[in-house]
C-alpha cells in the first residue's frame, strides 16, 4: 500500500490540531481550576458535582440551623440556671421563716427578700434573647406545640424550652388566673401565695415548702432537657462538619483541576505539538526539486 504526500499532509494537519487543542484544554483546566469547561465535557461528573453542591449547600444549611440553637441553648441555660438559684434562695427564706414565726421573730425583712426573689424569677421567666425573642417560650393555648429544627439529615430538635415545662404555665405569668399545664406546678403562684402570706405575718406552711420543692424539681427538669438538646446539636455539629468536608472533598476530585496531572498532560501535549509542527515544516519544503 502505498501512502501518498497528501496523505501525511493530512496526518500531520490533524495531529497538529489535536495537540494544539490538548495543550489549550490543559492551559485552560490550569488556569481556572475546573477539570470540565462545559456540561457536555462529561455529563455524568458534572451532573455528580452538581448532587455534591447541593450537598454541601445543605450542610451550610444544618451549620446555621446548628448555631441558632446552640446560641438558643445557651440563652435557655443561663436563665434557667438563673431561676434556679433564685429559687434555692427563696427555700431558704422559707425555711428561715418558719424558723423565725416559732421564735417569735418573724420580720418583714424576710417578707422584702421573698418579694425581691420572686420578681426575679418573675423577669428571668419573661427574659428575651437580643431579636427580642422569648427565650422560654410562650404557649398561649395548651395544645400548642414547639416547631422543630433540622439540625442534620435525620435529627431535628425543639426550637427551645417551653414556659411551660420549666414554670408550669402557659402564658407569660402576669394574666390572672394563671393555668398550670400537665399537671405542673406553676411556679410563679406558688412564690405569690408565700410572699402573701409572709406579708400578713403568716408562717409559710409544709405545703408550701413542698411547692418549693416541686419548682425547683421542675426547673432542674427543663435543665436536663437543655442539656439534651445541647448534646443532640453537639453530636450532629460534628457530623455535618464532618459531612460537609467529604462533600467538598468528593467535589474536588470529580471537578477540580489535579494541577500536576494537567502539568505533566500540557507538557506532553506541547512537545507532541512542536514534533508534529516540525515534521509538518518538512513535508511543506520538501519539493521534487529536492529528490532530483
Amino acid at each position: 500500500m502505498r501512502i501518498s504526500t497528501q496523505q501525511i499532509y493530512d496526518s500531520s494537519i490533524t495531529s497538529i490540531q489535536q495537540q494544539a487543542s490538548d495543550v489549550m484544554k490543559s492551559q485552560t483546566q490550569i488556569a481556572s481550576g475546573r477539570k470540565y469547561q462545559n456540561v457536555s465535557d462529561s455529563p455524568q461528573a458534572v451532573g455528580y458535582g452538581l448532587k455534591l453542591d447541593f450537598d454541601k449547600a445543605q450542610y451550610d444549611m444544618f451549620i446555621i440551623n446548628q448555631k441558632k440553637m446552640a446560641e438558643r441553648i445557651s440563652n435557655a441555660d443561663a436563665q434557667l440556671v438563673s431561676i434556679n438559684s433564685a429559687l434555692a434562695k427563696f427555700k431558704q427564706v422559707v425555711v428561715q421563716s418558719g424558723s423565725a414565726f416559732a421564735q417569735g421573730t418573724l420580720s418583714t425583712t424576710l417578707f422584702q427578700q421573698a418579694a425581691s426573689l420572686r420578681d426575679s424569677i418573675k423577669s428571668f421567666a419573661q427574659a428575651k434573647d437580643t431579636s427580642g425573642e422569648a427565650i422560654l417560650v410562650n404557649m398561649y393555648d395548651v395544645d400548642d406545640r414547639l416547631g422543630k429544627v433540622a439540625i442534620d439529615l435525620n435529627v431535628t430538635v425543639d426550637e427551645g424550652v417551653s414556659l411551660a415545662e420549666s414554670m408550669g404555665i402557659y402564658r407569660t405569668g402576669n394574666e390572672s388566673p394563671r393555668v398550670a399545664v400537665n399537671g405542673k406546678t406553676d411556679v410563679l403562684t406558688v412564690l405569690d401565695r408565700i410572699v402573701s402570706e409572709l406579708q400578713a405575718g403568716n408562717p409559710p406552711s409544709a405545703d408550701d415548702s413542698r411547692d418549693v420543692d416541686l419548682a425547683i424539681t421542675q426547673i432542674r427538669g427543663a435543665q436536663v432537657k437543655v442539656g439534651i438538646m445541647n448534646a443532640q446539636v453537639n453530636n450532629a455539629l460534628d457530623s455535618v462538619e464532618l459531612k460537609k468536608v467529604n462533600a467538598e472533598n468528593a467535589r474536588s476530585a470529580v471537578l477540580d483541576t489535579d494541577i500536576a496531572e494537567s502539568s505533566a498532560n500540557l507538557a506532553k501535549s506541547q512537545a507532541l505539538l512542536q514534533a508534529a509542527q516540525s515534521i509538518f515544516a518538512k513535508i511543506q519544503s520538501s519539493t521534487l526539486f529536492d529528490k532530483i
